[in-house]
């Protein structure tokens, strides 16, 4: 039988298993002035830490001239990363082609030196009794979540031997692994539709078909937040769906908040029917993903629900090739995009005529409903991976070595 142990993170630094947290720069970059480049090396913010992962897609990135005068925020590969600042309790490891990468200071990176897993350590801080710790202690009664190096030096981690570490990573990221060759998967197929709908409705557009406003395509709903004020408003019932619930998503299951059943009948006509379209089009403009549940969602999002089930695939393929000019449209010389309901339901576009409308449906409806499968396959094995964690990391389900 293994030996466990309860300790804090200034145990491992004490023992030599890490070398002491840090975080980002403080003040030396500030976004307005920052020398963002197309390519270079990757700034990353909390907001890039996602389901799991580092998003390098969608990060911004910074020169070598910019990172030469900075002293702190360097993260390298292998490092984990816990963001500890307004949006606390997101995850990664750091694994790129990169040497290094920079933090701001809403990000902790955790440098394993010997005598522990980098990937035990992120599993831990993914458990729900981590992240509930984490969320108690940064709760200072101020609005905004922080907890400082000093305190995360005393937050307590679950800790086997090295042996049972391993086993314990072997079955979870043997379901991430699962998980990550669907999204995959659903990465290609959705190209391949693409690649469809820009041969057919881009490059061989006919002259004649008639040029319509999204309005004329569907019902167009933009989202509000039920008020906070009233805890009866939200629940475990009703998906609400946030811009965060989006990235790297094609159809969407699941959302991190929820309404009750009388927090969405408080506003009834902002229920968004099942294969409904949702724009993200305020701050983060241009994700685009088709809901696989009845949902709200909150005012940054508007949603197109077709009148016509056949214009789905089409009108969803149309404005994921939308997406630059649309940040284009919403961004009106601000910091800030907003493309308002006005502005969205009056984007042109193409109207095929039937018979190439469905020629295109009948290559590209066997892709979308592969992808739906994978997608409900992908949830439920994060709900397994989900359930399974606390129980391993803690100790609770002993594994045999």
């Amino acid at each position: 039988m293994s030996e466990w142990r309860v300790c804090t993170v200034q145990d491992l630094i004490d023992d030599g298993k890490l070398e002491p947290p840090m975080d980002g720069n403080h003040g030396e970059i500030h976004p307005k002035v920052a020398d963002y480049t197309a390519f270079g090396v990757p700034f990353i913010m909390a907001s890039d830490l996602l389901n799991g992962k580092i998003d390098y897609t969608h990060c911004k990135y910074i020169s070598e001239k910019t990172v030469s005068t900075l002293r702190k925020g360097f993260a390298k590969s292998g490092d984990v990363l816990l963001t500890h600042k307004a949006t606390i309790g997101r995850t990664a490891i750091v694994d790129n082609g990169f040497p290094f990468i920079i933090l701001t200071p809403q990000v902790t990176y955790y440098r394993v030196l010997k005598e522990i897993n980098n990937k035990y350590l992120k599993y831990y801080f993914d458990s729900d009794f981590f992240i509930d710790t984490l969320t108690a202690w940064a709760n200072s009664g101020s609005t905004r979540l922080y907890l400082g190096i000093t305190e995360q030096r005393k937050l307590p981690v679950v800790l086997p031997d090295m042996n049972t570490q391993g086993t314990i990573v072997e079955i979870l990221s043997s379901l991430d692994d699962k998980i990550d060759l669907l999204v995959r998967q659903n990465a290609t197929l959705e190209a391949l539709a693409q690649t469809y709908f820009r041969q057919w409705f881009v490059e061989e557009a006919n002259e004649a078909w008639k040029i319509l406003a999204l309005i004329d395509f569907g019902k167009i709903v933009c989202g509000k937040t039920p008020s906070t004020q009233i805890t009866d408003y939200y629940g475990e019932d009703v998906p609400f769906l946030k811009i965060p619930d989006m990235h790297n998503s094609l159809f969407v299951y699941k959302t991190t908040d929820y309404l009750s059943v009388k927090g969405a009948n408080s506003q009834v006509n902002k229920n968004i029917p099942v294969n409904s379209i949702c724009v993200s089009c305020i701050a983060t403009v241009g994700l685009v993903v088709i809901n696989a549940v009845e949902c709200q969602t909150n005012q940054q999002i508007n949603s197109l629900t077709p009148y016509n089930s056949k214009h789905l695939y089409y009108l969803f393929c149309f404005l994921r090739n939308y997406a630059e000019d649309l940040e284009a449209l919403g961004s009106g010389g601000t910091t800030v995009g907003n493309v308002n309901t006005s502005l969205f339901s009056g984007i042109e576009l193409n109207c095929p005529d039937d018979r190439s409308l469905n020629k295109f449906n009948d290559i590209v409806t066997p892709l979308f409903e592969k992808i739906e499968s994978n997608t409900r396959q992908t949830f439920t094995l994060q709900k397994l991976r989900d359930t399974l964690l606390p129980k391993l990391v803690s100790g609770n389900v002993r594994v045999r070595i």
